[in-house]
């Protein structure tokens, strides 16, 4: 019996053991089966690998609200409803200059429509739109100058009373204004050089009927001594010459 008892203890020591050498192996086919993983992702073969899905964590603001309202208690109120103000401010001129911008078109088309105050507002609105440095303005300017051949001699009730300068009048008026009107403190000399610049200035990009339609102007302005003879000879200096006119 103690024989046979011996002997089915050995056995057990013997499943124990090969129970053990089993468990060491597979625990060295796993560490073999990692090593060639790592073998392959440093020789760049692609190695699909399951990873597990982490919760987004909500992102933290950026802007410390404390210490911004630490420094808004620290601010004079006064000042604070000026910069308000200000903000304001430039909004709504930056909101009515794209309204200019949107309705420059519009007037456009206004110049040369068949009501005489339409037109004389239109022109109005393009001369101090010019003046104000409007870059669509240029725009009108040369479209206004087409009704140099308006033949017109009616007089029209205004806001500010009654305006008897025909259609052409007006015109020349404007382009007197802009172009031809002497400016303080400039020399005669630099008068001259000016208004013979603007002059210049008008030709460029001109089409041939915006061309004529300027000959025609500047035909009625120098027949009314509009034109000092000083900025013709001016001219005539200038196109005598064979130099490239610089532009601006």
């Amino acid at each position: 019996m103690e024989k046979a008892r011996r002997d089915a203890g050995m056995d057990d020591e013997e499943e124990d053991e090969e129970m053990e050498e089993d468990k060491e192996e597979d625990e060295d086919e796993e560490e073999g089966q990692e090593d060639e993983d790592v073998d392959m992702e440093n020789d760049g073969t692609p190695v699909k690998v399951k990873k597990e899905k982490k919760e987004k964590k909500p992102r933290k603001s950026q802007l410390n609200i404390a210490a911004i309202e630490a420094e808004q208690s620290t601010l004079d109120p006064q000042a604070i409803v000026t910069l308000r103000l200000t903000k304001k401010y430039y909004t709504d001129a930056l909101r009515f200059i794209n309204q200019i911008e949107t309705a420059i078109p519009t007037l456009c088309q206004l110049l040369v429509s068949t009501n005489k105050s339409e037109v004389l507002e239109s022109m109005r609105f393009f001369r101090t739109a010019y003046e104000y440095d409007i870059a669509s303005a240029e725009q009108g300017i040369k479209t206004m100058l087409h009704l140099i051949w308006t033949k017109d001699n009616n007089t029209i009730s205004t806001e500010e009373g009654m305006d008897t300068r025909s259609i052409r009048g007006n015109l020349i008026d404007v382009y007197r204004s802009l172009y031809f009107d002497v400016v303080p403190d400039l020399t005669p000399k630099q008068q001259v050089n000016r208004i013979a610049k603007n002059m210049i200035e008008r030709t460029y990009g001109a089409t041939l009927a915006e061309l004529t339609s300027l000959e025609e102007l500047l035909r009625t302005m120098m027949a009314d001594g509009g034109v000092h003879p000083d900025v013709i000879n001016k001219l005539w200096q200038v196109y005598s010459e064979l130099n490239t006119i610089e532009r601006n």
